[in-house]
C-alpha cells in the first residue's frame, strides 16, 4: 500500500479528487487502482458515498457507449474493406481482360 496522501499530482495527471475537507485520494497499489480515505469525523459521508455511486454509474454507461460506438466503427471498417475488395477485384479483372484483348489485337 502507498503510505503517503498524493495531494499533488493527481491519478492520471490530473487534480486529487477533493470535495470535502476529509476526502482525498492517493493512488493504489495498481495503476489502475485508487484509494480513498475518508475522515470520519464528517457527517456527510452518505451523500457523498452517493454521489460517487452515481458518478460510477455515469462513467460505466459512458464506457458502454463508446464500446457499442467501437463496434459500430469496426464492423463498418470492415464493410468498407469487403467492398474495396470486391470494387478492386472487379476493375483488376476488368482491366486484365482488356488487356489479353489488345495482345490478342496486336498478334
Amino acid at each position: 500500500m502507498a503510505s503517503g496522501f498524493n495531494r499533488g499530482g493527481g491519478y492520471y495527471g490530473a487534480a486529487p479528487y477533493r470535495s470535502r475537507e476529509g476526502l482525498s485520494t492517493r493512488q493504489g497499489t495498481g495503476s489502475d487502482e485508487i484509494q480513498l480515505r475518508i475522515d470520519p469525523m464528517h457527517a456527510d459521508l452518505d451523500d457523498e458515498i452517493s454521489g460517487l455511486r452515481k458518478q460510477v454509474k455515469q462513467l460505466k454507461n459512458v464506457a458502454s457507449e463508446i464500446e457499442s460506438e467501437a463496434k459500430f466503427q469496426n464492423e463498418f471498417i470492415n464493410q468498407l474493406k469487403e467492398l474495396e475488395a470486391e470494387v478492386t477485384g472487379r476493375n483488376g479483372e476488368a482491366g486484365g481482360n482488356s488487356r489479353k484483348k489488345e495482345k490478342k489485337q496486336q498478334r
